[in-house]
């Protein structure tokens, strides 16, 4: 386990209201995109690619306000270990293949006890609206590496030290992926995702490094993208 746990001086309160308003934003970016697609119908991806360029400034900059500039915390506090990036991809690689085979194995469960016909997952959704190499690079980029940064920093780096601190590291990581997985607003994949998130957060409380996260919900995306991409004809 990581011995060199922060104690944060932020409080859970502060996060919850963050993200709140981070929703409320995306919200209207989203009510925004309609017009804007509606006039500039061959432009629906690239503004959801800069959307989602803005959610991952808004989660990255609340989370690096509250923590460094409101409560005097550095960067490590949020799980930026100096020079551990590189470090930190043999580790990463393999826990997001790890929990990308344990999601889909949970995911074949739910559907075989609960037989339904979900609505398809937002990312596959965005990837049928790709036309061209250049729309699927941005479609890459916003799951392999915008969501990853996004989600990373704000649920391990900033939210889970406050409810560990508060909780304990149990109740913390659990506390965790449930909030994680209820904000991707998917109620049948609600089990699955929690226990990705479960995974994610124990890797974190594992090594303090907030880039062995990124790099396993990075690899983890890229293995669903794959998926989608050969699964779905829709995608070009």
């Amino acid at each position: 386990m990581n011995e060199e746990k922060v104690i944060p001086r932020w409080k859970i309160w502060e996060g919850i209201v963050a993200i709140v308003c981070i929703v409320l934003i995306m919200t209207v970016l989203g009510y925004a995109g309609e017009i804007f697609t509606r006039t500039w119908s061959n432009r629906e991806l690239f503004f959801v690619f800069w959307a989602s360029f803005a959610q991952t400034v808004l989660m990255v900059g609340a989370s690096w306000y509250l923590a460094v500039v409101k409560h005097g915390h550095s960067v490590q506090d949020l799980g930026f270990v100096p020079r551990g990036m590189f470090p930190a991809l043999p580790q990463g690689i393999k826990w997001g293949i790890l929990l990308f085979l344990l999601v889909m194995i949970l995911g074949i469960l739910e559907a075989i006890i609960y037989p339904v016909e979900p609505e398809l997952q937002d990312f596959a959704k965005i990837l049928l609206m790709v036309d061209t190499n250049g729309e699927l690079f941005l479609a890459v980029i916003m799951g392999v590496v915008l969501a990853p940064i996004g989600e990373e920093v704000y649920f391990r780096g900033f939210l889970y030290p406050a409810l560990r601190h508060r909780w304990g590291v149990t109740k913390g990581i659990l506390g965790t992926a449930l909030f994680f997985s209820a904000m991707h607003f998917d109620l049948y994949r609600l089990i699955p995702i929690a226990v990705g998130g479960i995974g994610l957060t124990y890797l974190y409380e594992k090594t303090g490094n907030i880039w062995t996260n990124i790099v396993a919900h990075g690899i983890w995306n890229a293995i669903m993208i794959s998926l989608i991409y050969v699964t779905y004809p829709g995608v070009s």
